[in-house]
């Protein structure tokens, strides 16, 4: 059986509803198939069309079946190189994550998920929650540097009004 992964944007920004554990146990095991297949980490539901909150998660030989989660406190915001999405292929960017969370799973209760302690699963947990909420990667990305005024090159003018160029300027501008 070959499920497909929703690659339609508009589709993707569908915000899920909360499953039962009935529709979970259904869910779960399609969502294992397409990531086993994908060679994927993680997958949500909406991803295959079904707006509901679940989610699975496969890191080494751990699985983590998610129901209804969310994140119930964060630390340590960092950028993560190179994020991907099964349902953006080819694209990877740097996205703004945090290196710990604590979650409220209805399968798992609270649990706290470090890089410490777990590698790359807490980033893998922000990303499905991000589907559960119709958000993608590309709206988590890093922010560039931005000046808040215009640069001034070497050789014009300093802006203090000394009437010296800018490299040899007295240094009251800022």
């Amino acid at each position: 059986m070959s499920i497909e992964i929703v690659t339609d944007i508009s589709k993707l920004r569908t915000v899920s509803e909360n499953a039962t554990r009935e529709e979970a146990k259904k869910i779960w095991p399609l969502l294992e198939e397409v990531l086993k297949e994908k060679k994927g980490l993680g997958l949500s539901a909406i991803q295959i069309g079904i707006p509901k909150r679940v989610a699975v998660i496969i890191y080494e030989d751990r699985i983590l079946n998610l129901l209804n989660t969310k994140i119930i406190n964060a630390k340590n915001e960092m950028v993560l190189k190179g994020e991907g999405c099964l349902s953006i292929p080819g694209v990877y960017k740097n996205t703004v994550r945090f290196s710990e969370i604590e979650i409220e799973d209805e399968n798992h209760g609270k649990v706290i998920f470090s890089l410490d302690k777990d590698d790359i699963i807490p980033f893998v947990i922000q990303h499905e929650l991000d589907h559960f909420d119709g958000k993608l990667m590309i709206d988590r990305l890093q922010k560039p540097f931005e000046l808040t005024h215009p640069k001034i090159g070497r050789n014009e003018q300093c802006p203090c009004g000394s009437g010296k160029k800018y490299k040899k300027c007295c240094g009251k501008f800022e």
